[in-house]
């Protein structure tokens, strides 16, 4: 049921981010605040499984370090995100960060569950 969830959660983010783009600025504030909020959920629904699936798994260093890398991206697209969001004109490093972003961060955090999953 998570997963399901989280997979449901990743694709709307996905879609209302294009639309957003497709859109352009200034952004529609529902819809920016809707991409935001999913997106946050996602990433602690993410976080309270980890939490719980850890102590179970007994991972392999390599685990924690995609897991800890997959943070890293995670927190990096919600600050580039933020960041584009406040600005009127964007950055364009900032702006392709965040593009990019969310498909490694994506690709990062399937490989995470593979490998976790290989662990137990």
């Amino acid at each position: 049921m998570q997963g399901s969830l989280l997979v449901v959660a990743t694709l709307l983010v996905f879609i209302l981010g294009y639309w957003l783009h497709v859109l352009g600025t200034p952004y529609n504030a529902f819809l920016l605040a809707i991409h935001k909020l999913i997106a946050l959920a996602g990433i602690v629904v993410v976080g309270i499984h980890v939490y719980q699936v850890f102590p179970i798994i007994e991972p392999s260093g390599s685990t924690y370090l995609l897991v800890g890398v997959t943070l890293i991206c995670s927190i990096a697209t919600l600050a580039t995100g933020g960041v584009l969001s406040a600005v009127e004109t964007a950055n364009p490093v900032m702006l392709w960060s965040h593009r990019l972003l969310p498909y490694i961060t994506l690709v990062l955090l399937v490989m995470s569950y593979m490998l976790g999953r290989s662990s137990s």
